[in-house]
This record gives structure tokens, C-alpha cells and sequence, in this order.
């Protein structure tokens, strides 16, 4: 169902959806980059995990039931998640920061009719700013995330003098 909001509203993160039975040996490509997952199965709570412990996550939830698996900004906080409800109220809609008038949501409203059902919207917040890295030593730049990032299985580490 979400493929098909997100494909209705142009609009959303990168999506994954993969069948039960499915054995992954690397994260897909579309979601491989992102820092955080939000994997989703018919059968669980939704799940939010980092993408270094995803894979044997996923491949163990997989043996049971199909999964959907979207990317999640790393900096996400509660306050950059907006709820719109809908039916939308016409004397609300005509006021400035309303998220009626939101691109993402009148074209979904345009395709499926949001004024005829009754329901939510989340939407998120994905241009958020990182926080400023703290400065790190020369000696400790080869790390677990950049030697996964780069596609590694072995991190060695130089150490010039």
C-alpha cells in the first residue's frame, strides 16, 4: 500500500519491498547508503535499525514473512514528523502552514481522493542538517562505517609515523 501512496504522490523515500523467502547477501543498492532502516512486515511492529545490522536482521525475518524496507534520515527527530489529517477542513486549508496545500499531498488528494476518506498523512522532514562531526585523529580514520560505506569486509588500518 505505501509503494502505491508514494507512486499516487511522486513523492517518498527510497522503498524496497522483498518477498518472503528471500536471502540477501548485501543490502539493495536503493537503500544501502542510508544510515538508519525502517523495516516493516505484516506480522511486527515496525522495526528502525542501522544499516550495519540490518542485513542479518532482514535475512532472519525474511525466512517468515515478506518485508518492507525504507531508508530513515539518521537525524529524525519526532519534532520533523508533521501529521496531516484529512478530510482536509476548507477554512484550514485556506490558512498559511498548512500542509494541505503541500505539493506531496494535492497531488495523493488529486489521485485517491483524501477529501472523501478519513485518515493521516506523516510526512518527513528530509532535509535535515547533520550535526557537526566532532575533528577525529589521523590514526582513527579507517572506521567500521567508512570501510562498509566503500563496500570492505577487512578494515586494515595504516599507521605512518
Amino acid at each position: 500500500m505505501r509503494l502505491a501512496i508514494y507512486l499516487a504522490a511522486g513523492s517518498g523515500p527510497a522503498s524496497v519491498y522483498l518477498p518472503r523467502g528471500t536471502r540477501l547477501s548485501k543490502l539493495p543498492a536503493s537503500v544501502a547508503l542510508s544510515p538508519r532502516l525502517l523495516v516493516l512486515s505484516s506480522t511486527h511492529e515496525p522495526q528502525l535499525m542501522t544499516t550495519h545490522n540490518a542485513l542479518v536482521a532482514i535475512n532472519d525475518l525474511l525466512l517468515t514473512t515478506p518485508l518492507f524496507v525504507q531508508e530513515y534520515p539518521h537525524y529524525s527527530e519526532e519534532d520533523e514528523l508533521v501529521y496531516v489529517p484529512f478530510p482536509f477542513d476548507e477554512n484550514e486549508s485556506n490558512t498559511e502552514g498548512t500542509f494541505a496545500k503541500h505539493p506531496a499531498v494535492s497531488k495523493l488528494s488529486s489521485r485517491i481522493g483524501l477529501n472523501h476518506l478519513c485518515g493521516y498523512i506523516v510526512l518527513l522532514n528530509q532535509k535535515v542538517k547533520p550535526q557537526k562531526a566532532k575533528p577525529t585523529k589521523k590514526s582513527a580514520v579507517s572506521s567500521y562505517d567508512n570501510a562498509m560505506l566503500r563496500g570492505s569486509h577487512v578494515i586494515q588500518r595504516y599507521v605512518t609515523d
